[in-house]
């Protein structure tokens, strides 16, 4: 979909979008170009009833090494989940070691528990993971039944998913760079940011979107440079004057 044609959509529609379910209030957009997997996320914790004031907070956590993981779902139950990953990760390490083959299995109980204590479906945990080994890095998608899903090209999950899919599912992932790909994604976060408070996506003011490259040619993930950001501002700055252009009665 063109820029213009989603300007069209968005004068079509009422900026705030219907509640009639609590969202999981976040965005996690994820591909696998063609030189390495890239993670874009927004920042913002909202209560999804308005009741306190938003947080912001990093949505990316990296506690074992290879592995990147984001969610949507209460960040409480995510904190527990990480840290049930950790304790178990060094109990084990002597007898049942976690691998980089076997860390995604391992993952998926503990989501299915977790979940079967949430207060509802509006509140469970989903996960996203990427496994960083040079060429065999991947994307996971750990759903809220604990069901490990591999992505070979794009996925969003989060109240965002289908804003981000709107500007992001058809681009064509394999085959463009990580920095090619971020540059739509980045946009559909400050976007979401602008122009679709209700779904809970959003940045801190002057603050922008965590960017993360797992490239095959490093070992290890590494975060956009300063100069990366400038270079997707600009690029969101010229969408976003396009959009209001195209808003305007």
């Amino acid at each position: 979909m063109s820029l213009l044609e989603y300007s069209d959509v968005v004068s079509s529609q009422n900026i705030y979008v219907s509640l009639n379910e609590a969202p999981l209030v976040t965005v996690i957009i994820g591909a696998k170009c063609k030189d390495g997997v890239v993670l874009v996320t927004d920042k913002k914790l909202t209560d999804i009833f308005d009741r306190i004031p938003p947080e912001f907070t990093n949505k990316l956590s990296g506690d074992i090494r290879h592995f990147l993981m984001g969610y949507t779902g209460l960040h409480e139950i995510f904190d527990i989940f990480r840290k049930a990953i950790v304790g178990d990760w060094v109990l084990t390490l002597n007898s049942d070691p976690y691998t980089f083959d076997n860390y995604i299995s391992r993952c998926c109980p503990m989501i299915r528990a977790l979940n079967g204590i949430a207060r509802g479906p509006n509140y469970s945990l989903k996960v996203l993971i990427g496994k960083h080994q040079f060429k065999n890095t991947q994307i996971y998608y750990i759903d809220d039944k604990g069901k490990e899903n591999k992505i070979n090209d794009y996925i969003a999950i989060g109240s965002g998913k289908g804003e981000a899919d709107n500007i992001c599912k058809n681009l064509d992932h394999n085959n463009i760079t990580m920095k090619e790909f971020t540059k739509p994604a980045y946009f559909a976060i400050m976007f979401m940011n602008q122009y679709r408070p209700a779904l809970g996506v959003g940045v801190e003011q002057e603050d922008v979107p965590r960017v993360t490259y797992l490239p095959y040619d490093k070992e290890r993930d590494e975060d956009a440079t300063p100069e990366d950001i400038e270079e997707y501002k600009k690029y969101t700055t010229e969408k976003l004057e396009a959009v209001r252009r195209n808003l305007k009665p």
